[in-house]
């Protein structure tokens, strides 16, 4: 049976629009042309799907909330765009003169506010927020270049970056691969494999089962859960490691911390040297976890009670 797509480009439909002022600028310029107030318009749009969607965002600037909702055959989005002048006049207008691209190919959405692709009149000061809310089977990836990302409730491969933001993942069931150059990454009950990268922030995870590849310059590293598979690595360049596992884990863990590193409720064998561990939990270990800052301590400890029993 021959099977063709098309693409559809949606057009937005618009639900509201506001004007507000916003703190002045002080300091810069003669004040007659500083962009204190600030207009605001929702659009929104629908996109019927058939099976597992794939949705993806691209944003120069603005935050991206994802949202799994059971019994959903469409992906409902809504964006709203944000932009200053110096009369709420002209900021409706450039507004106005701002465009987000939404369109359909099979199950596959993409969204996209790209700065460079607006009037300049409307460049310097524009920012779309979205807000999907989709089946939650599907997969999802987000790239922002300025600004938060928020992601829950999905059963599905999940991709999100964002060059100067923090972002937050939740209930997820499939692969998780969030980086941010400057932010924090916070992940909470997370089943599969998790590849976590942050140049500038602290990395949270906890209720995590399935692998982790964990990594940030200048961060704390906070984990809880149960690892799964044969290797697993967190390193921060500058910040503690605090490690919570399940008593019941066979594992072997290299760690390495300048300023030392102890263990508290489990039985760890082998070396433990100040600095330098190179221990066991339950021998004979089946996988391995490597652990490493550069500037900080590291502890390891037994999960709470009720994380173990959960």
């Amino acid at each position: 049976m021959e099977q063709t797509t098309k693409r559809k480009d949606f057009s937005w439909s618009t639900v509201i629009a506001l004007g507000v002022v916003v703190a002045a600028l002080s300091g810069c310029g003669d004040g007659a042309s500083e962009p204190t107030h600030e207009s605001s318009e929702i659009r929104q749009a629908v996109f019927p799907v058939s099976g597992s969607p794939s949705v993806g965002v691209t944003a120069s600037n603005g935050r991206v909330t994802v949202r799994g909702q059971a019994g959903l055959a469409e992906v409902r989005v809504t964006s709203t765009l944000h932009n200053r002048g110096a009369s709420i006049a002209q900021a409706e207008n450039r507004v106005d003169e701002m465009s987000v691209l939404a369109t359909q190919e099979g199950d596959r959405i993409v969204l996209r506010y790209d700065a460079s692709e607006q009037p300049e009149v409307a460049r310097e000061h524009g920012r779309v927020d979205f807000d999907v809310t989709m089946p939650i089977v599907g997969g999802v990836s987000v790239d922002v270049g300025n600004g938060a990302i928020d992601v829950a409730g999905l059963e599905g491969t999940v991709v999100l970056k964002t060059t100067n933001g923090e972002i937050a993942a939740g209930d997820i069931a499939g692969a998780l691969d969030a980086r941010t150059s400057n932010g924090p990454i916070d992940v909470t009950r997370v089943q599969g494999a998790l590849r976590l990268d942050s140049s500038n922030g602290r990395l949270r995870m906890t209720g995590i089962e399935g692998s982790v590849d964990a990594e940030t310059s200048n961060g704390s590293i906070l984990f809880g859960g149960r690892l799964i598979g044969a290797t697993h690595r967190m390193q921060t360049s500058n910040g503690d490691l605090i490690i919570e596992l399940p008593d019941d884990l066979a594992i072997a863990i290299d760690a390495t911390a300048s300023d030392g590193i102890e263990t508290e409720d489990l039985q760890l064998d082998g070396d433990t040297e100040e600095r330098d561990w190179l221990v066991t939990m339950n021998p004979p270990a089946d996988a391995m976890l490597e652990l490493f800052t550069s500037n900080g301590r590291i502890e390891i400890r037994a999960a709470p009670q009720e994380d173990r029993e959960g």
